[in-house]
């Protein structure tokens, strides 16, 4: 079960950084294309030099996405390879693990329950738990 988690998790983030890159290699080109100064820009209105700067680390930031997955795709996929029957074991388990932790919930909070009764004034009335 975690092993098909960790597996889906590492698609996602494979998905994402694909996103981020496109996403990094768009803003480059409209940074770009907006250093050119118009003529109409009002006065006081500056900071375009700023926008080769900025396009800069963006691209140096999409290598690195790149880079990054270049690496992971030429590693073997994370996907488990279990059987039904193991998959229903580990499922199976993992309800019991869930169980447990509830029992073990249920029991502290009686035990709560019981050690504040013991400290209310109306003590001596039956306990119900």
């Amino acid at each position: 079960v975690a092993a098909r988690e960790a597996a889906a998790s590492d698609a996602a983030l494979a998905a994402s950084a694909s996103k981020a890159i496109a996403a990094l290699e768009d803003a480059v080109v409209q940074l770009r294309a907006g250093r050119e100064p118009a003529g109409n820009l009002p006065d006081g209105v500056g900071g375009l030099q700023d926008f080769e700067q900025l396009a800069w680390a963006y691209e140096l930031r999409a290598a690195a996405y790149k880079q990054l997955l270049n690496t992971l795709q030429a590693l073997p996929p994370p996907v488990p390879t279990i059987s039904a029957a193991e998959e229903d074991a580990a499922c199976i388990l993992q309800v019991k693990e869930g169980c447990q932790r509830a029992a073990r919930r249920a029991l502290e909070g009686c035990e709560a329950v019981k050690e504040r009764r013991g400290k209310s004034p109306c003590s001596n009335r039956q306990a119900w738990c």
